[in-house]
């Protein structure tokens, strides 16, 4: 590191401002603090007066042609399908369902904004609770169902508008199996329903209720083996049989109406009055409110079909018996068998996974079925698993040989069917591990193999298998009060029941890196944090970034990289300005309601913030502290005015300048060095956690950090100091290798080639480089199942992208709103000397001048928020004004 103030000199300067210029399509940025405040009906008009609307198609100049089902919208990168609905007919015979995934749509300016704005929806006070949201697209467009098929059995989103989900996540959906005899004397199987939902925000969530259960097939066998006193019987039955009666006609048990439901909500009753709250990070488990099974009745209406459940809040309410007593008679076609068992028998029962010959679907919905009993109604997908040609590694799970007694006192577990999300590191009875965040994205709804290429049977992030159990207890493993299950490495007690994956924002944005938390990608085949990281996707080709497949649907399905698009979008045309209302959550709200208007509390409103901040700029920065005021001869209220109106989000970067604005293509590792250490000693609060230490430079992936520095589940990456050397080392080496860059994009993203170039942007390949996620690796997975083309895309561990693993988006959080891809302020050093006759020099001078660039143009006829295609051909010519801001005479010494 420099030492002297002459070497310091190279690497540091006190001279640094930036303007907000789109290098990409020329003119200035556009404001999405004051784009996304604007009310809701002047954000969807085309345009504002003479100024034309940079979020709608129509006022866009990003070159992206926006489909006419996206109704004016404008879509960060190119459809290349119109309809983000994948209508898909499959014939399960006699069953030919018409599928509807929610899995081919581009986000929309809306969708940004309907993440940015949540601050203005959340209630609780000091404590901050966010409501379920459904995910919706206003190019949505659902197809009536072909003749002779049936819609399955949950609802798409309506496309009345644009906005991303918040919901909780499948996380385990577990039928425990038990034997029991009834009061006729004859067996039944015993389904016990336990579900585990997963909060994966950093906030409290709070949702009206939830609906799961399975459809399509249940693909087991029941075999039940009774020794009598004069020899044994054998009765093998179908479960679909059993439990169907759509398809009775046809002889079967298929159905693509649900078999069963398992409603849950916070009273375990039919009463929504009360909504169920996951605290941040939770999985939750829910059992079911009765411990007394209830008779399952075949041809009952869906109601009668129902099992109630409810969050466990303390080991009192830990359930694992009740559920559904299915009857072994009166099955399809008369499946089944009457036999009543006698007080000398005993009785063996055996479920047998019928691998490679059925489908196993379970889903998970909303509350619409609890408030409308009807059988017609259906709920919207909130994670719908579809398990094509359902193959359990354990293909049986049999009890013990039981007497009539041991019958006749209770239900006896033998075994589970579940279905679950992975773990990254240890699977329950060797069960196959998988990344949790990297490859696949658990907030999308659709699940299933049909929405990209490859030869998985399922999205690879869920299994469905049988396992065997000896005790009610077997059936999940929980925390203590029975609270919540475990998640992460494992779901045993060396996983985690708090995981925060993904921040809710409690405040308007300030880093455009804040948008690696909104859900941006089309489907589940995606990383979870799109924006500002860089990995080739793990289905396409490293020298392509989307494609329509025709693999499983004839129509085709997009396969889009969101994490290069969604980059090459949003990186050089927009920025925080910090211009925002400071909010606080509302001290109350509820699901129904806190989506209806804005229900937070402003505490500073973006007009007083605004005042504040032209009137003394220094004592009142903007939320953005860097931003600095440029005036350029307006009064204070004109200024004001100008910027409150629609248009004012397209001025107000002409009436700013980045104050220690930093150039991403230098290549000196001091200044690499500071710059990276700008939160070294910051103390933040952590919420559950310790301030991190002094010595070391936090790089939080949440404004507002969880847990522990360096917890690879709940927590925050820190740096040493020798780590932060390590890596701006390596971004040096990246931007030798790879630049200059020509835009911010170009710096993010990854090169759109085969080489290795292709496989990740600088600062992610610059973090492999320096080895800093060796703590946070879990195990290698099995990618055979991928695209072949893909493959080597692929960083092989399960830990990639945990909140331990530090990404390029978590370094982009801090240091966006500072980096550019251009210096706007200049040393210019000039020499002068003078000679005698002779031609010797008899006096020599030195002297430098700070030249800076503003937001005016040259010619001052073209305001400096136009557009450079609308200047004259002055300013296209010689572009932005300089001024010099410092001259003096130095000394050859300080040169």
């Amino acid at each position: 590191m420099p030492c002297t103030v002459a070497a310091a000199g190279a690497s540091f300067t006190l001279h640094s401002q930036g303007l907000l210029t789109d290098v990409v399509r020329g003119g200035l940025k556009t404001d999405l603090n004051l784009g996304f405040e604007l009310a809701d009906s002047d954000f969807a008009k085309d345009s504002w007066g003479d100024t034309k609307n940079p979020f709608r198609a129509s006022g866009s100049n990003a070159g992206v042609t926006s489909p006419t089902s996206y109704r004016g919208q404008q879509p960060l990168f190119k459809p290349l399908v119109e309809n983000p609905i994948v209508s898909v007919t499959t014939d399960f015979s006699p069953a030919s369902v018409s599928h509807r995934f929610y899995g081919a749509g581009v986000p929309t300016f809306d969708h940004l904004r309907s993440f940015y704005r949540i601050p203005h929806h959340l209630y609780g006070g000091t404590s901050p609770v966010v409501a379920e949201r459904g995910p919706d697209h206003v190019a949505v467009k659902v197809p009536s169902a072909a003749g002779g098929t049936n819609f399955a059995p949950s609802n798409p989103p309506a496309g009345q508008g644009s906005v991303l989900a918040i919901r909780p996540v499948l996380n385990r959906m577990v039928y425990l199996l038990s034997s029991k005899i009834g009061a006729d004397g004859q067996v039944r199987l015993v389904i016990t329903p336990v579900v585990s939902l997963w909060n994966p925000y950093n906030i409290a969530l709070e949702v009206e209720g939830a609906v799961a259960y399975p459809w399509i097939d249940i693909p087991f066998r029941v075999n039940w083996k009774i020794k009598t006193s004069t020899g044994s019987k054998q009765y093998n039955l179908s479960m679909s049989k059993l439990m169907g009666k759509q398809f009775e006609s046809q002889n079967h048990g298929r159905s693509v109406n649900p078999y069963f439901f398992c409603q849950m909500t916070a009273s375990g009753t039919s009463s929504l009055s009360k909504p169920i709250r996951f605290e941040p990070g939770e999985v939750r488990v829910f059992v079911p409110t009765s411990p007394t099974p209830t008779e399952f009745v075949r041809l009952g209406s869906n109601y009668q079909r129902v099992v109630w459940l409810r969050p466990v809040d303390d080991v009192s309410q830990m359930n694992t018996k009740g559920g559904l007593s299915v009857p072994m008679k009166g099955g399809v076609y008369g499946e089944g068998f009457d036999y009543q068992i006698q007080s000398q028998d005993t009785v063996t029962t055996e479920v047998e996974a019928l691998n490679g010959q059925y489908n196993y679907f379970v889903s998970l919905e909303d509350a619409s079925r609890i408030k409308d009993r009807r059988d017609t109604t259906r709920g919207e997908a909130i994670s719908d698993v579809q398990v094509w040609k359902f193959a359990s590694a354990i293909d049986r799970v049999t009890s013990p040989e039981f007497s009539f007694a041991e019958l006749r006192s209770g239900s006896r577990p033998f075994g589970v069917i579940e279905t679950f999300h992975r773990v990254a590191k240890q699977g329950l009875d060797g069960q196959p591990i998988a990344d949790l965040i990297y490859t696949t994205n658990p907030r999308q709804p659709a699940i299933n193999h049909q929405l990209s290429e490859g030869s998985f049977t399922v999205a690879p992030h869920y299994q469905s298998t049988l396992r065997s159990v000896a005790s009610f207890d077997g059936a999940i493993q929980t925390t203590p009060d029975g609270r919540c299950s475990f998640w992460g490495a494992s779901q045993s007690s060396s996983g985690r029941e708090q995981l925060p994956f993904f921040e809710i924002p409690r405040e308007p944005l300030l880093s455009m890196a804040a948008f690696q938390h909104a859900d941006l990608a089309s489907s589940t085949f995606s990383a979870s944090n799109q924006f500002g990281n860089s990995w080739a996707s793990p289905y396409l080709a490293s020298n392509r970034v989307g494609k329509v497949s025709t693999t499983y649907v004839a129509a085709g399905v997009p396969i889009y990289d969101s994490l290069y698009l969604t980059n090459e979008a949003l990186w050089d045309g927009y920025f925080f300005s910090g211009a925002a209302p400071r909010l606080r959550p509302a001290s109350s709200g509820d699901p129904q309601s806190a989506w209806k208007s804005s229900i937070a509390t402003v505490e500073r409103s973006l007009e007083k913030v605004l005042d504040d901040f032209v009137d003394d700029p220094q004592g009142n920065p903007l939320g953005n502290s860097r931003m600095r005021l440029f005036n350029s001869g307006y009064t204070n209220e004109e200024l004001v005015d100008r910027l409150l109106e629609p248009a004012g989000c397209t001025r107000i970067a002409s009436h700013l300048i980045v104050d220690g604005a930093f150039n991403i293509n230098s290549t000196d590792l001091e200044a690499w060095v500071a710059f990276l250490s700008g939160l070294r000693d910051q103390a933040f609060d952590v919420i559950g956690g310790s301030s991190p230490s002094n010595s070391s430079t936090a790089f939080p992936r949440f404004r507002h950090p969880t847990g522990e520095f360096n917890d690879n589940w709940n927590g925050f990456r820190m740096l040493s100091d020798s780590q932060l050397l390590e890596l701006a080392t390596n971004i040096v080496a990246e931007v030798r290798k790879r630049g200059p860059f020509l835009s911010l994009a170009e710096f993010v993203n990854r090169r759109v080639e085969s080489t290795d170039l292709g496989r990740s942007g600088a600062i992610q390949a610059a973090i492999n480089s320096s080895n800093l996620n060796a703590d946070a690796l879990q195990a290698t997975f099995d990618v055979s199942n991928y695209p072949s083309e893909a493959r080597r895309n692929i960083v092989n561990d399960t830990g990639v992208g945990i909140p331990g693993y530090l990404t390029q988006s978590d370094v982009l959080q801090s240091i966006a709103p500072v980096i550019t891809p251009r210096s706007d302020t200049f040393i210019v050093r000039g020499y002068g000397e003078t000679k005698n006759s002779s031609g010797k020099v008899t006096a020599q001078a030195w002297c430098e001048a700070v030249v800076q660039r503003i937001p005016d143009f040259v010619d001052p006829a073209t305001p400096a928020e136009s557009a450079l295609a609308s200047a004259n051909i002055t300013n296209q010519t010689f572009g932005r004004r300089f001024q010099i801001i410092t001259f003096q005479e130095v000394s050859p010494s300080e040169l």
